[in-house]
């Protein structure tokens, strides 16, 4: 192909946008553009993790945050080399973003509320939180949504928006002990101090439960038919302390049943007056 014919071939107009032609050199620099942006952000990625002081999830939230901009940046000086003017572009598009805007409304709430996240770090890659009354391992935070394994091992994805607007408990990966509660009723009449050994002793065989701080007993109430007690323990790993309180419950049990302790069943008495009996099979004859 000669050089005459090559330069034919690149100027081809392939299509025409707000009175700019775009030809296939124009299809050509897109692809190089988009090179280029790959081999930046590997770039970056490896000087942002290589001389960042952040913790993994929050050098993550960075790179990911300055990677957009990046992107956004290099496309429009893309436009530009093309021949948009790309100010025009978004003042003559006005009354079609305010639409857009209208209708992506929640969209855009998302999009700020990843923005926050990334520069916040009150949640980080690795919390566990809870959201919605389930424990939930933050996997990814993305500009608009997040992902999470939940307990069961299933992947949640969360609106950001969610997350900033709502309450949620951030456990901070283990980092500081978590406080679990077992609640057990006993009977009335039963010794408490008994009760109160029994728990802590329990308590104390689980290794995952931690001496300092170290676990305790409240007797809650006085209940309709029953005394409420309640074992309170530390856990280092929030994720533990479901199978930690099953393993409790089932020692409860055992225990119990050796020292004649009995966990009562809601009851409640009935007193019957014959007088208002009688008068009301007198009134149905």
């Amino acid at each position: 192909m000669t050089k005459t014919a090559l330069n034919n071939f690149l100027s081809y107009d392939l299509f025409s946008i707000y009175n700019v032609n775009i030809e296939v050199k124009d299809i050509a620099i897109l692809f190089i553009f988009i090179i280029v942006l790959k081999i930046l952000s590997k770039i970056l990625n490896r000087i942002i993790f290589k001389y960042s002081k952040r913790d993994q999830g929050s050098t993550i939230a960075v790179y990911k945050l300055i990677s957009y901009f990046m992107w956004v940046i290099g496309f429009s000086f893309y436009l530009n080399v093309i021949g948009f003017d790309v100010t025009f572009l978004l003042a003559s598009s006005a009354a079609l973003l305010v639409g857009i805007g209208i209708g992506l409304q929640q969209t855009f709430n998302d999009l700020i509320s990843g923005i926050i996240l990334l520069f916040e770090g009150s949640i980080k890659i690795g919390d566990i939180v809870v959201v919605d009354g389930e424990f939930k391992k933050i996997q990814n935070i993305g500009l608009r949504t997040s992902s999470a394994v939940s307990f069961d091992n299933s992947i949640v994805i969360i609106p950001n928006s969610k997350i900033v607007t709502e309450k949620v408990i951030n456990y901070d990966n283990g980092i500081h002990p978590v406080r679990f509660n077992v609640k057990i009723d006993v009977a009335y009449g039963t010794d408490t101090q008994l009760v109160k050994k029994l728990l802590i002793e329990i308590a104390k065989t689980e290794e995952l439960v931690l001496d300092d701080p170290e676990p305790f007993v409240m007797f809650d109430n006085i209940g309709e038919s029953a005394y409420n007690f309640r074992l309170c323990i530390f856990i280092q790993a929030p994720l533990d302390g479901f199978s930690v309180q099953s393993n409790i419950r089932y020692k409860i049990i055992d225990e119990f049943k050796k020292n004649n302790i009995s966990i009562p069943f809601p009851q409640r008495d009935i007193n019957i007056n014959k007088n208002s009996i009688n008068e009301l099979l007198s009134n149905n004859d």
